[in-house]
């Protein structure tokens, strides 16, 4: 409102990553200069920027995260706000600077909400990394059950009931899937996967079995045989339409995605990339 026309023009800013509670954060620089925000270090003679400098931002025992061997596994666990996406973000970086084969659609970072999904995608570019895969797992998970079981339905079903909701996330599940795979010999196929699948969705006794092993017991009989009882009408409809039935309107709960790439590892192998399976073709 003071400028001369009556409108003033506002700079937006950039995204800034924001560790947890031990790291620092610089002060927003009011001369524009969002390098500051990632603690981009202008020193001459350095051509490659690819890497900011980063110990403004992170505390010893992140630093020591971010910097570990790239061989292998590394997990890192902590509380909402610890830092863990920061570290996370920063690894990439400091792996592709070493390596720039890390910068490519080989390498995923998959988060599990898009809201952060969309802020990766943001934060990544000012890091240096523009070829990074970034997805929800969700969205993940279905491309690959996609790509592993071609010929099953690509519709979500929206209504599933809490209980089933609960049952398929629970780890008791992969549990059973496990045992059923171990106790029913067959073909490594994905004929044999999906029957794995389907078959452990419906076999009361392994589940009720496999549900006692907790304790406490995390379902009820009734519950277990409510499970039962949806997921068999729910596979009559399926295997109805891989039969021939297109009238039949059979759908996927999204946790079946997990469920069945799960079944594919123990019964095939390792998960397919590059070009689609062709068993089911």
């Amino acid at each position: 409102a003071s400028a001369a026309d009556g409108w003033q023009h506002v700079e937006g800013e950039r995204p800034r990553l924001a560790g947890g509670e031990t790291s620092a954060m610089r002060v927003h620089d009011p001369s524009g200069d969002d390098s500051a925000q990632l603690g981009v270090h202008h020193a001459a003679g350095r051509a490659d920027k690819r890497l900011p400098e980063i110990t403004a931002l992170i505390d010893p025992e992140q630093f020591e995260l971010i910097t570990r061997p790239s061989s292998g596994f590394l997990a890192i666990r902590g509380t909402a706000g610890s830092g863990k996406t920061t570290v996370a973000l920063h690894r990439i970086a400091y792996l592709a600077f070493d390596d720039s084969r890390i910068d490519s659609p080989q390498t995923l970072f998959a988060v599990f909400s898009p809201a952060l999904r969309n802020y990766v995608s943001h934060v990544l570019p000012s890091l240096g990394l523009t070829k990074v895969q970034i997805s929800t797992f969700h969205d993940w998970v279905a491309e690959q059950r996609r790509h592993h079981f071609p010929k099953l339905p690509r519709s979500v079903r929206e209504d599933t009931p809490a209980l089933i909701q609960r049952i398929k996330l629970h780890p008791m599940i992969e549990s059973a899937l496990t045992e059923q795979v171990r106790r029913s010999p067959g073909a490594g196929n994905v004929y044999q996967a999906l029957d794995d699948w389907a078959s452990t969705l419906t076999h009361r006794d392994l589940l009720a079995e496999v549900c006692a092993r907790h304790t406490p017991e995390p379902f009820t009989p009734d519950e277990i045989s409510r499970f039962v009882d949806w997921s068999r009408r729910r596979n009559e409809e399926l295997f109805a339409r891989l039969e021939g039935d297109l009238e039949n309107q059979a759908e996927l709960d999204p946790e079946d995605d997990a469920l069945l790439l799960r079944a594919w590892q123990l019964r095939v192998g390792s998960l397919h990339t590059g070009r689609r399976s062709e068993l089911f073709l």
